[in-house]
């Protein structure tokens, strides 16, 4: 798995400064206030299976995970959100980095990687679920993280699916390519446009109110014109697709196209 560890401009870092502090602020005191986390112990049915009374589901972006990731290392962007979280409210706390592909046409297809990123939240979301029946979530994720967790935020607003929506605290989208899906509250300036791969068409239904999506104003991924940026726009549509069924976002894009252009993308 390649990984870009190149130095980052000092307009990105400060971006990438300014993106955590709006996450942690989204996400944090006041979900885990509201949970009464803050302010009280765990109660003995928590205490007693070993369950936080939050857990924090955090999807990396792509190239910051693996799918051989130990789960529970800090990385990426939305590494110190965990941490800091953790730091603060110990066990009554927990945190889980779903290990993906997060691959980007370097021997994977965008929408194959992010299948997998859809699969990995879904089974740690469950897993913990159904170990500890008392424990809420806080959700969040980073760009193709940002892709996959948002889907499953839809599932979950729309469908109860994995777990119902009351057992969701908060979800924040940093660089979502689907931001714009209904529901979403954006933090921050106004972007013009909408993610690359255009809004989820079921919203987020149940989750609309906890839904944050945070996205810099020259951020194509997650602002981009369909209007002034067609061809950008649709080509963004197709690529986020993946090459087989499964969690297709757009049944209306053709699947033998997004395999086509894929083919001249990824080395063989």
């Amino acid at each position: 798995m390649k990984h870009n560890n190149a130095p980052r401009p000092p307009g990105c870092r400060a971006r990438d400064r300014a993106l955590v502090l709006l996450t942690a602020s989204a996400l944090g005191a006041t979900a885990l206030a509201g949970a009464g986390v803050a302010a009280a112990r765990p109660g003995p049915k928590l205490a007693a299976a070993g369950c936080p009374a939050v857990a924090g589901v955090f999807m990396a972006g792509t190239w910051e995970t693996n799918a051989n990731a130990d789960e529970r290392e800090a990385v990426g962007l939305l590494g110190p959100v965990a941490t800091a979280l953790a730091e603060e409210f110990g066990p009554r706390f927990e945190f889980r980095l779903p290990a993906y592909a997060a691959a980007a046409f370097d021997g994977m297809a965008y929408g194959d990687s992010k299948a997998t990123g859809i699969d990995a939240a879904r089974r740690v979301i469950t897993e913990i679920a159904e170990r500890c029946a008392a424990t809420k979530f806080v959700l969040a994720g980073y760009s193709q993280g940002a892709d996959a967790i948002g889907e499953v935020a839809a599932s979950i607003g729309c469908a109860s699916d994995p777990v119902a929506a009351d057992r969701i605290l908060a979800a924040g989208l940093v660089a979502d390519p689907r931001q714009g899906t209904a529901g979403g509250k954006l933090v921050g300036p106004a972007v013009e446009g909408e993610g690359i791969a255009g809004p989820r068409p079921s919203g987020f239904c149940g989750l609309s109110a906890v839904t944050a999506e945070i996205c810099a104003q020259q951020d194509k991924y997650c602002a981009t014109s369909a209007a002034s940026n067609p061809i950008l726009a649709q080509l963004g549509r197709v690529l986020s697709q993946p090459t087989e069924d499964k969690h297709a976002a757009d049944p209306g894009v053709d699947a033998d196209l997004t395999r086509s252009l894929v083919s001249d993308l990824v080395p063989v």
